[in-house]
C-alpha cells in the first residue's frame, strides 16, 4: 500500500506538521492565506525541509469539483483555496493515492464525501450526513435554483437555504 497522503486546509498545516510515514500537500493558495509572520516561517521551513509538498490539480479536476459543488449548491461557500484543496484531494486520489483530506470547512467535507474522497476535520467537528442544499424564500416558499439569486425573484424577500436531501453517514 502507498503511503499515506494528507491535503491540508490553512487550519491543519499546523496541527499535523510531523505525521509519520505521510506526505503532506498543500496548494499555493493555501499557503499564501497564511498571513502570520511566525507561521510564514514556520511554512517556508516545512516546505525547504520538503516536509510540506505544494500541489496543484490539473484543470480536469478542478471542472468537476466545480460541477459537485454547483450540483450540491455549495460553490458560494467555497475560497479558491477551498476549491485547489479539494481539486488537489481529487486529482491524488484519482492517481490511485491514499489520501486523506485535513479540514473543518463543512462545505468541504460535503463536497469531498460526494467525491468519495476521505476526509476528516481538524477539531473533531465533522458532518454527520451528505447534504444537497437548495435556496428557497421564507416568504413565498419559491424554490430557487440558482445559488447566484440572492433574493426571491417574486417578492425580493433575501434567500435562505435548506437540505434538499439529506443522507446520514
Amino acid at each position: 500500500m502507498s503511503k499515506r497522503i494528507y491535503v491540508l486546509d490553512a487550519s491543519a498545516l499546523f496541527y499535523f506538521p510531523s505525521l509519520l510515514d505521510a506526505e503532506l500537500w498543500t496548494t499555493e493558495l493555501v499557503v499564501n492565506e497564511v498571513k502570520n509572520d511566525v507561521e510564514k516561517d514556520i511554512v517556508k521551513k516545512m516546505i525547504d525541509n520538503k516536509d510540506l509538498l505544494v500541489g496543484s490539480a490539473p484543470l480536469e479536476s478542478i471542472k468537476e469539483v466545480i460541477t459537485v459543488a454547483n450540483e450540491l449548491s455549495e460553490i458560494h461557500k467555497l475560497s479558491k483555496a477551498d476549491l485547489s484543496l479539494l481539486a488537489l484531494s481529487l486529482y491524488l486520489k484519482e492517481k490511485g493515492e491514499n489520501v486523506m483530506l485535513l479540514t473543518d470547512d463543512y462545505a468541504m467535507q460535503n463536497i469531498a464525501l460526494h467525491l468519495k474522497i476521505n476526509v476528516s476535520s481538524i477539531s473533531g467537528k465533522s458532518i454527520t450526513h451528505k447534504i444537497v442544499w437548495e435556496f428557497y424564500c421564507p416568504a413565498c416558499r419559491k424554490t430557487i435554483s440558482s445559488f447566484k439569486v440572492k433574493e426571491c425573484p417574486i417578492c425580493g424577500t433575501p434567500l435562505k437555504r435548506k437540505p434538499k436531501t439529506k443522507e446520514p453517514l
